[in-house]
């Protein structure tokens, strides 16, 4: 099983211990809205692959309002003929990543992007921005790459987390795994959730986009799995091409 990793010596967020309490039974009947947008919106067969751009967005949602579970897993089932090709691009070692040393990836090494919002009750009611840069740290021509999600709290700059993104076969497609760790806060509060989540493929390396197609999609619907950091899970189906 893949272990997500935080960035290192660095706590998510930072706020004082704080008495209060958070209600709602996190992850009990959460629900995850899939959105997906392909550029271009129904790429065609190819024998040499159709390059791909690919947005991929999650919103959840808790129970009957409550604050959602801190998710673990997202593993979204692309369409017939996707893959994801790693030739053209550099690679940045995981160890530079987990460093927050980031800067010193190469500029060829940027396989996307991600955004996202995280609930940080009870140290404000407003839910804090997140903004990543996706990294590959394995990369070879004619695999699907490794990489690393490096983000950073648009409200407090200091603050990073690393996430992961893997592709894994299934059967005789492809799907991509989101991989997040644990989101501390501060000792003795909860920590983070997210509430909304965007992956966006749009990097392009010497050899083209990241991901490829070799047959047409329309009117498909993909599945997607979420997991949860207590154990729950939930599922959702999403319109594409």
């Amino acid at each position: 099983m893949l272990n997500a990793r935080r960035a290192a010596g660095t706590a998510m967020l930072v706020g004082g211990l704080l008495s209060v309490m958070v209600t709602g039974a996190l992850g009990a009947g959460d629900s995850v809205q899939t959105t997906l947008k392909f550029s271009p919106s129904k790429p065609k067969a190819s024998k040499k692959g159709t390059q791909v751009q690919l947005d991929w967005a999650m919103a959840i949602t808790g129970a009957g309002g409550a604050r959602p579970a801190n998710l673990a897993t997202a593993d979204l089932l692309l369409p017939p003929g996707f893959t994801a090709n790693g030739a053209g691009f550099a690679t940045c070692p995981t160890a530079t990543i987990e460093a927050n040393d980031v800067k010193n990836c190469p500029a060829t090494s940027v396989i996307g992007h991600a955004t996202g919002h995280i609930n940080v009750q009870p140290i404000q009611d407003p839910t804090m921005e997140t903004t990543g840069t996706i990294y590959a740290t394995k990369a070879k021509a004619g695999k699907p790459p490794e990489a690393d999600i490096f983000y950073t709290v648009t409200e407090i700059p200091s603050a990073h987390a690393i996430a992961q993104i893997r592709f894994v076969k299934s059967g005789k497609r492809w799907k991509v795994r989101y991989i997040l760790p644990d989101l501390p806060t501060a000792p003795g509060l909860p920590n983070a959730t997210p509430v909304d989540s965007t992956i966006t493929f749009d990097s392009k390396g010497s050899k083209g986009y990241l991901l490829r197609t070799t047959k047409a999609c329309k009117g498909m619907k993909l599945p997607s799995k979420t997991t949860f950091h207590d154990g729950s899970s939930a599922k959702s189906v999403a319109k594409a091409c």
